[in-house]
């Protein structure tokens, strides 16, 4: 039953990716640039690129690190080993940042996957009723947002039917973000081919807790270190500050993956308590890593503390 859950759940996220698939196979005619890019398609020059043959680039901002080896029985979790290009990567499922070039062992649970969007990404998905399979353009959207860079993304739709496309019939929705604090929403083309009434759920993830002034419904979500809103219409702007809202540390994930993990409970009791009164967690990882606990154990707390 948790497996059929886990496969439910990346059907209906394939779905909600239509509209970016759909704007990024557009790409690929206008542009000739493939929706699925080997890392040396990119980085050319970086020999990491060459020798990391399963991970992939997935669109103009997803880096994608297949897990293919079994779910360690500690942590029940798998793990690939992935290389980070330059620059700040943040988790799709997460919001956990990486410092990029280098080569990391990631670990992630059967839920989730190895999807990392590169600094400045915006991603645009469909928000979808329970049960709805339906390809027209969405009267609902998910915008998510990711840190490290200013970004943009201009969101592709046609009517999907026909070749009017070649005529120029289409709408084209530009989304801004500006590290300096704003994210705007214009759209020009053919609105006719679009919902009258359009919402956006503006979704900033991997982002220390935001105030936005504009939208409504602010949502903060710590788990996933992200603040939404909701805008609506063809265009809109948001001016985005730092907020007082708490965030999980580094030390509550540890704990809270600690408190899962089959191990030992005398050695998993000695590294929550080190954690809890530790001033810096790499000394415990060291001290961890000297009493020669599981090594699966080391190396998703090193990845937490990273």
């Amino acid at each position: 039953p948790d497996y059929r859950e886990a496969i439910g759940a990346w059907l209906r996220l394939r779905h909600k990716l239509i509209p970016y698939v759909y704007t990024e196979t557009y790409r690929q005619h206008k542009e000739l640039t493939p929706l699925l890019r080997p890392m040396y398609y990119d980085y050319p020059k970086e020999n990491r690129a060459y020798s990391q043959r399963n991970q992939y680039l997935f669109g103009k901002n997803l880096l994608i690190s297949p897990i293919t080896a079994p779910a360690d029985p500690s942590t029940e979790m798998g793990c690939a080993k992935t290389w980070i290009p330059e620059g700040i990567w943040t988790d799709f499922f997460t919001g956990k940042t990486y410092r990029g070039h280098r080569v990391a062992v990631l670990n992630r649970p059967k839920e989730t996957a190895i999807v990392l969007a590169r600094a400045g990404a915006i991603l645009p998905t469909a928000i979808l009723k329970q049960g709805d399979n339906s390809t027209e353009n969405p009267k609902e959207l998910e915008i998510f947002v990711f840190p490290g860079a200013d970004g943009s993304y201009s969101l592709y739709e046609d009517d999907g039917i026909s070749y009017d496309y070649e005529k120029g019939k289409s709408c084209i929705t530009t989304f801004t973000y500006k590290e300096e604090g704003s994210f705007e929403i214009q759209t020009d083309g053919d609105i006719s081919l679009i919902p009258e009434i359009r919402r956006f759920k503006i979704t900033f993830r991997g982002f220390a807790p935001l105030e936005i002034v504009g939208g409504e419904d602010r949502e903060y979500d710590p788990e996933t270190r992200s603040t939404s809103v909701w805008v609506q219409g063809l265009r809109a702007v948001l001016k985005l500050s730092q907020s007082k809202d708490t965030q999980l540390s580094d030390n509550d994930r540890a704990r809270e993956f600690l408190r899962f993990a089959k191990i030992d409970i005398t050695a998993k009791k000695k590294m929550m308590d080190a954690f809890d009164t530790a001033s810096d967690p790499k000394n415990v990882l060291e001290e961890i890593r000297a009493d020669k606990q599981d090594s699966r154990v080391i190396e998703v707390l090193t990845e937490i503390f990273s």
